[in-house]
């Protein structure tokens, strides 16, 4: 729900976009381009936002979550989801799955709290 824009999203008509803010996935979000010969990080709000106000919900470095899905055989898997500075942005991926031990530059994760109105 973050990364659609939650609330705001839902009310500016942004919630159903492809990428977390835009359609456009160049407004919002750093993939990498069909000739790309460099791949990295970009600086954190180099782009526009999603409603919310959050950055880089789409692109730049996939996001790890805090879920796993059991396969077959009994594994443990866990999302990476958002796509990065490795994806292409006209594939848009929604979520990969891995296991506990894999790593790559483009994994990164977002500390989230819960905020409270007065």
């Amino acid at each position: 729900m973050a990364a659609r824009g939650g609330a705001p999203g839902l009310a500016n008509k942004s919630y159903g976009f492809y990428y977390a803010g835009s359609d456009t996935p160049d407004a919002v979000a750093h993939f990498a381009s069909q000739d790309a010969t460099t791949f990295g990080t970009y600086p954190v709000a180099s782009k526009h936002p999603n409603a919310l106000g959050l950055y880089d919900m789409s692109g730049n470095v996939s996001q790890w979550l805090n879920d796993a899905v059991e396969v077959e055989g009994g594994k443990t898997l866990y999302l990476f989801c958002g796509g990065s500075y490795m994806t292409q942005g006209n594939l848009c991926i929604g979520c990969d799955a891995h296991t506990p031990g894999f790593m790559m530059s483009d994994i990164g994760f977002r500390l989230v709290r819960t905020l409270y109105a007065p």
